[in-house]
């Protein structure tokens, strides 16, 4: 789960927990929006998040705020497949920032609770587009008599699920 830096000087955008499948479990993290830079470090305009987490350095022993895992939001897809503009992958990554080997990206969802702001910071080029209802939850919907417990039940759907993939925002 993600919410905005309650602290209004911190550079930090967001903090929270994730599991980043490298056998930690979920882990306090604050997320961070850098810009990248050229090889003659000129900012490009192009924007990826870093989640740093307080830990013992590897090599050095030092306690310490490290990265460990690096995201990007996906405003596009090379497979030419739709795009909700509400989804990050994050990489683990080792003390060199190098991307670890076997460990599996992280996708975490943008949920309506992320304003507009956020959301263009965060890099996203377009606001987000709801997702299509699975065929199980259009068959929950039509079932549901009261509107309230409508809403109740998507709430509950939806943190179950971000609760198991570890992403929540």
């Amino acid at each position: 789960m993600f919410v905005p830096s309650s602290k209004p000087d911190s550079k930090a955008v967001l903090t929270g927990h994730i599991d980043l499948g490298l056998g930690d479990g979920r882990i306090a993290v604050f997320a961070f929006v850098n810009e990248r830079k050229d090889e003659g470090s000129v900012p490009t305009g192009a924007k990826y998040i870093s989640l740093t987490t307080r830990k013992v350095h590897p090599r050095s022993g030092e306690i310490g705020y490290f990265p460990v895992a690096i995201g990007n939001v996906v405003n596009s897809r090379s497979d030419g497949g739709e795009v909700f503009f509400d989804t990050v992958i994050f990489n683990p990554v080792d003390e060199d920032l190098n991307n670890i080997p076997g460990v599996q990206p992280v996708a975490v969802w943008v949920t309506e609770a992320c304003d507009a702001a956020l959301h263009a910071k965060l890099g996203f080029t377009s606001a987000r587009v709801a997702r299509p209802k699975k065929q199980d939850e259009v068959q929950s919907d039509a079932a549901a008599v009261d509107p309230d417990d409508e809403q109740i039940s998507r709430a509950a759907m939806l943190d179950a699920v971000a609760q198991a993939t570890g992403g929540h925002q």
